[in-house]
């Protein structure tokens, strides 16, 4: 792959909430946690924790922890990102686990949308949920905070996407004086 098809893959990635039944290949399954993997982190600490749900009832107990998202039902897994706090505020302190560990997870779930739409998979980023109870549902322990859960599966090609505008580059790039 060359930087340009990289920059298609970027640039065609979208949020997707309609999937078709089906289940993701195990062999991709494993490729979305590789790149999951090797995201950067502050101070290469990889505070990751990377949860796996496939069965459907723990699916419906985290739509009812987002509020309602149906897609994350219907989808074939989801991912729940979650952020290790002592891996980072172990040498980053109050920073770490303001910031650095966020900032970890949201580079891991990036590196899963581009891998996942690279395999024309389906993928969205869902950051409204109730951290407590995505907690419970996945059985973390008390130093382990759900972060980012990212729904796959199998694309609807039925239902349409909608391109969505970009701000040009002259609205946002500001170059040094």
């Amino acid at each position: 792959m060359n930087s340009d098809e990289l920059l298609d893959i970027i640039k065609s990635r979208r949020s997707i909430r309609d999937y078709k039944s089906g289940i993701i290949p195990v062999d991709i399954v494993q490729k979305l946690i590789e790149a999951a993997q090797w995201g950067p982190t502050a101070g290469n600490l990889q505070p990751l924790e990377l949860i796996v749900i496939k069965n459907d009832d723990n699916k419906l107990a985290l739509v009812s922890a987002a509020g309602g998202q149906e897609f994350l039902g219907e989808c074939s897994m989801v991912f729940v990102m979650g952020a290790n706090i002592p891996r980072t505020s172990s040498k980053y302190k109050q920073r770490g686990i303001d910031l650095y560990c966020l900032q970890d997870i949201a580079a891991a779930t990036q590196n899963v949308l581009l891998l996942a739409e690279s395999y024309d998979i389906g993928s969205c980023w869902v950051g409204a949920f109730n951290e407590k109870e995505v907690s419970k549902i996945c059985l973390l322990p008390d130093h382990i905070r759900p972060t980012v859960m990212i729904a796959l599966g199998l694309k609807d090609t039925t239902v349409e996407t909608v391109e969505r505008p970009r701000r040009k580059k002259s609205d946002f790039v500001h170059l040094e004086l």
